[in-house]
């Protein structure tokens, strides 16, 4: 099939009917997205910052094959994590229960923002590393798995949903 050009007005009306994937990293992401775009991350906020500084600093193919060392060994869970909200999209064009992509509005899309704290193998504490949007609970759990742990370096994972989160005032 050949490439051919939308207009916006056309990529938003087929984006109700196909999942829409943002593949930037997740500070990209948070700062802005498409309304209903699932965050699949090639590279991790310092991943990207590490390609971009060689892209600058050094060269196009430097930062192309630096970011390959990156996103090869991710390769396979992300073709996994696609065929599985792919799958989850086509089931739930056809169950109006199943939610498989953000409901419009809000940020996020309208999922809530769940905050993720990782313990490192090495740790006795978790700390924060970022945040996503989820349904719910289970899968925030998941989708922190698949975003900051795909080198298995946390061995425990805990997500609250930002609401819930209550801090002190800072004098």
């Amino acid at each position: 099939m050949p490439v051919q050009k939308l207009t916006i007005e056309e990529f938003l009306q087929l984006a109700k009917q196909h999942p829409v994937f943002d593949v930037r990293s997740p500070g990209e992401y948070t700062h802005a997205h498409i309304p209903n775009a699932v965050g699949l991350p090639l590279f991790t906020d310092e991943e990207r910052k590490v390609v971009g500084t060689a892209y600058k600093q050094q060269s196009k193919q430097a930062a192309i094959k630096i970011g390959l060392d990156y996103f090869g060994v991710k390769m396979k869970s992300m073709v996994e994590e696609v065929e599985k909200i792919t799958a989850a999209f086509t089931k739930g064009s056809n169950n109006s229960n199943a939610p498989v992509s953000p409901p419009a509005g809000g940020g996020g899309g309208g999922w809530p923002l769940w905050e993720v704290f990782i313990r490192s193998k090495q740790g006795l504490d978790h700390k924060h590393v970022g945040s996503l949007h989820a349904t719910d609970a289970a899968m925030a759990i998941e989708n922190a798995r698949d975003v900051y742990t795909r080198r298995q370096e946390g061995v425990s994972i805990w997500v609250v949903e930002s609401n819930y989160i209550t801090a002190s005032n800072p004098e």
